[in-house]
């Protein structure tokens, strides 16, 4: 007798899944027997994973499943303005991923939580503010083996002639290095260090589909004395792992007053550490947290970036202790198995036997 097939209904980020809000989240699971994932046809199912892409009141309360949201951002946790609340929530209605039935997006949120089966977030930070709305919350964070390189050390880049910092990410949050810019610009130009961008060529500045920028223009701007010692490079995995091969060190700067990024989950940090790079980041709660567990707080800029930034570019044996901290952390807590286990247990805990 064939054994029962699990078939967890998912609204996504992207129709072939390869957004990595679903490749390094849900679809995880996907090549775990017994487990079929249905995107197109949501008629009886088991479950119903909504990410943070869906019309959350398009579903909840109007499928015969359990549902499930998953929400990677911490929107919550930012506790935003009238105006700004309100006016995501206009832009995302536009995209299909909210409704003007609520004035306010949080509002939005707050109905999902609630009326959700389970939550699923991505920081215990997150988490505090979810509870209170909701029982069954389950911290899982991101899938990184995609990035994984086995470098144990900085010696095969010691002897490169040119000398590369490492950063990536979508291109609107390139706007956390006007805050550093130029004291960053002092430290490339001073050192003969290049800065490779692993990012979109261009990006829409609001709302996802809105506001075309030019990634190379935005350089310029941001970087007026330095930006012929930046590389902005298409992301993709490939290009992403070839870069942190040739890279001394990653950086993470946050804007200290945006609340938003601030709660931002300790997903880049630790895809950074997955690939092998010693990191430099803004001290940010989740960042904070997981350095402090395994004693890698000399990654953290609580001063001048300048002055960090040489400091670790030219000692060896601190960016060696911590590549081995971070791989560690790394095996330890976010391999593909281990977080595979944690989707199980969330989707398992709203199914009835």
């Amino acid at each position: 007798m064939a054994a029962k097939i699990m078939k967890i209904g998912y609204v996504p980020y992207s129709q072939d899944l390869q957004h990595p809000g679903d490749r390094r989240r849900l679809n995880i699971v996907s090549d775990i027997e017994g487990i079929e994932i249905e995107i197109q046809n949501l008629v009886d199912l088991d479950v119903l994973v909504l990410s943070n892409s869906s019309n959350f009141s398009k579903y909840i309360g109007k499928v015969k499943c359990p549902v499930i949201i998953d929400l990677v951002d911490a929107y919550l946790a930012e506790r935003p303005g009238f105006f700004r609340d309100f006016g995501r929530n206009i832009l995302r209605t536009i995209n299909g991923t909210s409704s003007l039935k609520f004035l306010r997006y949080t509002s939005h949120l707050k109905y999902a939580c609630k009326n959700a089966d389970a939550v699923i977030v991505a920081t215990i930070e997150q988490s505090k503010f979810i509870e209170e709305m909701n029982l069954n919350v389950h911290i899982i964070i991101d899938d990184q083996s995609e990035m994984f390189l086995e470098r144990d050390n900085c010696d095969e880049i010691i002897a490169n002639e040119r000398k590369f910092l490492f950063w990536e990410g979508l291109g609107y949050t390139m706007k956390h290095f006007k805050s550093i810019s130029i004291e960053l610009e002092r430290f490339l130009l001073a050192n003969n260090f290049h800065l490779k961008l692993l990012t979109n060529v261009k990006f829409h500045r609001w709302g996802g589909f809105l506001g075309t920028v030019n990634t190379h223009d935005l350089v310029r701007e941001i970087f007026p004395r330095a930006w012929k010692n930046i590389e902005v490079i298409p992301w993709s995995v490939e290009a992403t792992r070839e870069a942190a091969k040739l890279s001394t060190l990653g950086i993470i700067p946050i804007s200290l007053d945006d609340k938003f990024a601030m709660f931002k989950p300790e997903n880049k940090l630790v895809s950074m550490w997955a690939m092998g790079l010693p990191v430099l980041c803004t001290p940010t709660n989740p960042y904070l947290r997981v350095t402090q567990d395994i004693n890698a707080t000399a990654s953290l800029c609580h001063g001048s970036w300048e002055d960090s930034l040489y400091l670790m570019t030219t000692n060896l044996q601190l960016r060696d202790d911590l590549i081995s901290k971070g791989k560690t952390y790394y095996k330890n807590n976010c391999t593909r198995k281990k977080l595979q286990i944690k989707w199980l247990a969330a989707i398992n805990s709203v199914l009835v036997e």
